[in-house]
């Protein structure tokens, strides 16, 4: 193996590691938000059919809303795909940049990240709070 294939091959491993992890949080997700959707109210579910642009809501007619839906079906699978072009367009840069980094810079890099995704899924965890020790008598 050539030097630049050897330095390459870390990087797809842990472009491949996040792209199993990204598809592992989608499934599970989608699979909250069926579970959402299965308890939820059958009038709720009945009307829910897309979301109208920011402020339409107020001013458009049932009709209007129904076309409204249509447009936005027609185009979902083309914006699907656009999105999932500049996914991959993101991480490919992220890993071209990631390979302009020394290992020790890479290596501190991971370090901050995964204290980040920690810190991130403690802001959406609820934490209840440690009872306090009664080990020392208050006066």
């Amino acid at each position: 193996m050539d030097c630049q294939s050897q330095s390459r091959r870390p990087i797809l491993i842990v472009v491949a590691i996040l792209v199993a992890l990204l598809a592992t949080n989608r499934s599970s997700s989608t699979a909250q938000e069926k579970e959402k959707k299965d308890t939820a109210p059958a009038a709720r579910l009945h009307k829910h059919r897309g979301r109208l642009p920011n402020f339409y809501a107020k001013i458009v007619t049932p009709d209007q809303r129904e076309q409204i839906y249509k447009v936005q079906s027609r185009y979902q699978s083309q914006i699907e795909a656009l999105r999932k072009q500049l996914r991959e367009a993101v991480a490919k840069r992220n890993a071209e940049i990631r390979e302009l980094l020394t290992p020790e810079q890479q290596k501190r890099l991971d370090e901050i990240v995964a204290k980040a995704r920690k810190a991130a899924r403690n802001r959406r965890s609820p934490k209840i709070a440690p009872k306090p020790k009664n080990d020392q008598a208050k006066p």
